[in-house]
């Protein structure tokens, strides 16, 4: 038996991790998150070691609005897979929600020294670098998005944000006052 629905549970048996990981993972992204995340359990209830397991679950949680728990899972999951770029970034994105930047720069950093030009991570990067004020290597990060996408929406509303804040913010040097 694969799975069998009962009421709006899930019920998970005689199924690889892989299979329950991936059907989980669909069910997430069609937003029904908290059926995902009992999935995500049920499989660490049975490989507590599984670095992707414990990633996935962080980003549901994440996704829950619960960024303490998504932190922690993600870093449970890091400790296990310590080179995965995606979850350090995933890790810098429950660090911004949570609100704290410079956590959340330190860890998008780690993702780009994993995988140099990772555009998510530079966006991340970016947000943190905005958070914590410093405009204009935020607005340097987001630049380089809307170069590599110019699609990138998010993007480019983070580099307006950070171009404005540079005008705003930043005092002008000795040779500007002249």
């Amino acid at each position: 038996i694969a799975s069998c629905l009962v009421g709006s549970e899930m019920c998970i048996r005689d199924r690889s991790v892989t299979d329950q990981l991936s059907e989980a993972l669909s069910l997430q992204k069609q937003g029904r998150v908290s059926v995902a995340e009992h999935i995500y359990r049920s499989v660490l209830q049975s490989a507590p070691g599984h670095s992707l397991a414990w990633h996935l679950l962080g980003t549901a949680v994440g996704r829950l609005g619960r960024w303490d728990e998504a932190i922690n899972c993600l870093q449970r999951s890091l400790q296990l897979n310590p080179s995965d770029p995606v979850a350090w970034n995933n890790l810098a994105t429950a660090w911004l929600d949570a609100g704290n930047s410079p956590l959340a720069l330190e860890a998008a950093e780690k993702a780009l020294e994993l995988a140099p030009g990772y555009l998510t991570a530079i966006h991340s990067k970016a947000g943190a670098a905005f958070g914590m004020g410093r405009y204009t290597e935020a607005k340097a990060a987001f630049l380089q998005v809307v170069q590599r996408e110019p699609s990138h929406l998010l993007a480019w509303a983070g580099l307006w944000r950070a171009a404005l804040s540079c005008l705003l913010y930043t005092s002008p040097s000795p040779r500007d006052k002249r």
